[in-house]
Order: structure tokens, then sequence, then C-alpha cells
């Protein structure tokens, strides 16, 4: 299945490149309020993501509750060592950090999203798709965005430039957002890991841009955003010689900047590269599709 839905306060939707259905309806709840979100039904091996992004709000926490079980992800910002997603055995659900994978249909599920106050602005998005699929590249399109200022990661301190390619591409869509700070932003407590997603968009609103994570299935909704003037990042893996002219080899995941397919290719910014002047990159749209939408389809949708 493929799934796709977002909630914003007004002014953030009419900000949104993509369709946001409403506003959302939080609720009373413990030290806090909630917002309850019913899944349609979910067949097995599919990949759950959500994404909340809001100034006004000091931590959040997802869990997804199915016939009396719940799997939670880590909150937001997250404590030392805080790992409540794994305090279940992965039978129906699996919990990792910022998604879920089911194991087994899912019916009448729910998503939680518990907050320490009512945002005032926000950005919420939920994607559902197949973990794995076949997506078909966009040999025919033409949509460039303007291009984003080129940063590269290799520049960063050696204990962490070979980790901070979420951060990095973050902020080369934030203009004025210096490359350390988000960074910082970025790094999560409990896994000590720079590639969190939720901490990525948390990190663009924290410098006044609107964000959501999504998860693509197709090129459709990405053609869309860099045809409303705007970059984004995916989330990309491949393996030795998956991706000709890339600057790393292989990798198990990784973060580009896209912002345009022309003539077969995906002109990207890739935070790998050993220079800043070599961050300009353009990819084969076949490899490219392969990497990115064929595992997960991850992106971050940012708008300044």
């Amino acid at each position: 299945m493929t799934y796709s839905a977002r909630w914003a306060d007004a002014r953030s939707a009419r900000r949104y490149p993509l369709p946001v259905r409403g506003t959302a309806a939080f609720t009373p709840a413990a030290q806090g309020v909630e917002l309850r979100m019913p899944l349609p039904e979910v067949p097995a091996n599919q990949i759950i993501v959500p994404s909340f992004a809001s100034v006004d709000v000091e931590r959040y926490q997802w869990r997804l509750e199915h016939q009396g079980e719940h799997w939670p992800l880590l909150p937001v910002p997250s404590a030392r060592d805080e790992r409540p997603d794994r305090l279940r055995p992965a039978t129906r659900v699996s919990s990792h950090i910022d998604c879920w994978h089911s194991h087994a249909a899912l019916s009448d599920a729910e998503l939680v999203l518990w907050c320490t106050s009512e945002p005032a602005t926000y950005m919420i998005a939920l994607s559902v798709r197949p973990l794995d699929l076949e997506a078909q590249p966009p040999l025919d399109a033409c949509s460039v965005a303007p291009a984003p200022r080129q940063l590269s990661q290799m520049t960063a301190p050696a204990d962490i430039r070979h980790h901070t390619c979420s951060p990095t591409s973050t902020a080369m869509l934030l203009a004025n957002a210096a490359p350390d700070t988000v960074a910082t932003l970025c790094r999560d407590e409990a896994t000590g890991m720079f590639g969190s997603w939720p901490l990525a968009v948390r990190a663009a609103a924290k410098h006044g841009a609107l964000a959501a994570v999504e998860a693509f299935s197709s090129w459709q909704p990405a053609l869309a955003v860099l045809a409303a003037g705007l970059p984004f990042c995916a989330s990309i893996r491949f393996a030795e010689d998956g991706l000709d002219g890339a600057p790393l080899n292989r990798t198990g995941g990784h973060l580009v900047v896209v912002y345009g397919v022309r003539e077969g290719r995906v002109l990207a910014h890739d935070p790998a590269a050993e220079s800043v002047e070599a961050v300009p990159r353009s990819y084969d749209a076949t490899q490219f599709t392969r990497a990115w939408l064929a595992h997960r389809g991850a992106s971050y949708i940012i708008a300044p």
C-alpha cells in the first residue's frame, strides 16, 4: 500500500509544497496533550514514518497502538541511553528509532503523538509504503529548483565528519544556518548518532523553516516539490559501484540534497564530497531511483 497524509496550522499549510488535509485536534493528556490518528489497514512488510515539527513544543513522542500493545519511538529530544524502542520484541511490529516496520497485517491500529504542550505552529506528516519496492525513474521529467548552497561534511572535525551527512544536507537547505550548529541539534543523545530524521526536521524548524519527513514511493511528489522551487534531502543506500560518480563507493545509509531532474540525470549536492567545490553531482536517474526509492524512500522536505 501507499498512504500519505499531512496536517498543519493554516499558515504552515499554505507554505508546504504538498497537499495538507487540515488542522490537528489535540486533546488533554497526562503532562501534556495528545493527538490520536487511526491508521488505514496496513499490510505486512510496510514502513510507517511519522513526522512532527514545531518550535512551540519542548518534547514529544510517537507510539503505535494495536490490539492492546504499543510500540514507542524515541522521545524528541531524547536522553542518554533512553531507548523505549527496544522495550518490545519484533512480533507484529518493530520500532526503528524514527519509524516502524510491520511484520504482520495491522487492522485498527492507531498512532498517538504526545506533546508537552499544544503547538500553535506545526507540521505533521504520515507516510506508509512497502519497505522495498520497484520504482520507475523520471527519464522524461524535467524539473529543476534553484541550486542550494554547497557544504561538505568532510570539513567537519575528523571524529564526526563521516557521520554528519544528515545535518550537513539539512544545513544546505537553510541559508543562514551554521553547519556545526545544525550538527549539534541533530545529535541524538540516546544513540549518539547524527542521522535521526525527527532531529533533522526539528533543527530546520528551529531555524524558522517548515519541515517534514516523507517516505515517497514514486517521483511524483518529489517532482512537485522541485516544481515549487524547493530542493529536498533524500536518504539513499547502494551496494558497491551502485551509483556512478558518487564520492562513496557504497553505503548502508546516506543523505544527499536533490535539486533537479533533467535529461535522465538527477542533480544533487552530495555532502560526502572531499571538498565544497566537488559537492555538485549528476547521477544516472535509474541508479539514483534504485538507491533512494527501492528501500524506504525517506526524504526531508524543508520550506524556508
